[in-house]
């Protein structure tokens, strides 16, 4: 009697052990898939910034030259022209 039930006690813990390494190597897939996502946003959060500030510059270089006194299109049309924002 007492040899069968360190046997299944064993058996039990194997299969315990067994379930948490299963779930760990689940638990770290989806760790790094997360992590992989948060860092594409990041980066995309970080290019829409940049392009965001880019475009505010233009257009404070355009407000400028439409409140100065000269009426130029060459310069305006030449601001616009030069501008890329991607």
């Amino acid at each position: 009697m007492a040899t069968t039930d360190w046997k299944n006690k064993t058996i039990e813990y194997s299969r315990d052990k067994k379930q948490l390494k299963k779930r760990i190597k689940e638990l770290t897939k989806s760790r790094d898939e997360w992590k992989e996502k948060s860092i594409r946003h990041k980066e995309r959060a970080d290019k829409l910034a940049s392009d965001l500030k880019k475009i505010k510059s233009r257009l404070n270089e355009l407000i400028k030259v439409g409140m100065s006194g000269k009426k130029n299109p060459f310069v305006i049309k030449n601001v616009l022209i030069n501008w890329h924002p991607i």
